[in-house]
């Protein structure tokens, strides 16, 4: 981190995203979270830990609100799990990403 940075009261975080959080990473990010699906042998916690990793890169503010992240969570489950999954969506209350994924599994 570039002794200015220090000077200026900049985070190691701030200064590190500012660096290498540009954005055709964040593009590329977003192509990858747009087009992520769930594999055939893959499990409902591996896919999971996948989306919230790409959110996570997409969304380094965590301004994110908990239906965007079900949404694409949701959105390329294996069809065998979505179509059981969205009925159990619609009965709970305050839903969040932990209790999808616990639904899904």
């Amino acid at each position: 981190m570039p002794a200015n940075a220090r000077e200026n009261n900049i985070s190691f975080t701030t200064w590190f995203e500012n660096k290498f959080r540009i954005p055709i990473l964040i593009s590329k990010w977003c192509m990858e979270l747009e087009k992520r699906t769930q594999g055939p042998g893959e499990i409902v916690t591996e896919y999971a830990k996948a989306i919230r990793k790409l959110i996570k890169c997409v969304d380094s503010g965590k301004n994110w609100t908990e239906e965007q992240k079900i949404y694409f969570f949701t959105k390329r489950l294996r069809t065998n799990l979505s179509y059981a999954f969205w009925s159990l969506l619609a009965l709970k209350d305050n839903l969040t990403m932990d209790i999808a994924i616990e639904l899904a599994q």
